[in-house]
């Protein structure tokens, strides 16, 4: 069983166990084109901010998904050598296989444990700890996404479509585990995301076959 309950809010989740989680996307920096020094800037604005959000009960987890796009570069020229120039090139990357990474960084709040008391008394408790980890969840988001603002940070969240509302967040989630990118609609109750069976062999995984795509095969190299 998936550990993820529900939506709390448009952009955090919660688990069974009671953590929070929230997930940023970030789009990337241009670190071939800057110099030394900028890149040594960066990395010691993330190990600050890092260290300045650390706590047992925070984690952060990375993760670099791949995957193939076909990128629309329409245009109308009334020179023909530029007209045939762009022809031949949208050509030549009609014929190839072009992939883009996506990095996601997802924090994760877990509660605390352990608290002795009457049952009324540690509901009332974990109300309160439920607020202040929320609180804290927050303030290590807004902390981490500024530090990473030459990256392109963005919250995932909720979003409106003439289709009703879909969840980000879960999309994220449900590529993990399905390996396709679907959108998945926002729940206000129980979340349910995964939509196809994966089968664990000796060298290789196996994804089931849905009405949308096809049965595949994986490995995991460590």
């Amino acid at each position: 069983m998936l550990p993820y309950a529900r939506h709390i809010d448009e952009t955090t989740l919660a688990t069974r166990e009671g953590a929070q989680i929230q997930i940023l996307h970030l789009q990337g920096f241009s670190f071939e084109t800057a110099d030394t020094q900028e890149l040594n800037y960066r990395k010691n604005v993330r190990d600050t901010v890092l260290r300045g959000i650390a706590s047992s009960r925070l984690s952060i987890g990375a993760h670099v998904i791949r995957h193939m796009v076909r990128p629309g570069l329409e245009g109308d020229f009334s020179n023909i050598f530029a007209r045939n120039l762009d022809s031949s090139w949208r050509t030549r990357l009609n014929g190839r296989r072009l992939f883009v990474n996506d990095l996601f960084l997802t924090l994760t709040r877990k509660p605390a444990l352990g608290r002795a008391g009457l049952m009324g008394a540690k509901k009332q408790w974990d109300a309160v700890s439920r607020v202040r980890d929320r609180r804290e969840l927050d303030a290590a988001t807004d902390s981490l996404m500024a530090a990473l603002q030459p990256y392109g940070p963005r919250l995932l969240g909720a979003y409106e479509t003439a289709g009703g509302l879909f969840s980000e967040p879960l999309e994220f989630l449900a590529f993990l585990f399905d390996g396709e990118l679907r959108p998945v609609p926002f729940e206000k109750g129980a979340v349910s995301f995964v939509d196809r069976r994966v089968s664990f062999g000796k060298d290789t995984l196996e994804f089931s076959g849905n009405g949308r795509s096809p049965r595949s095969l994986a490995a995991i190299l460590a």
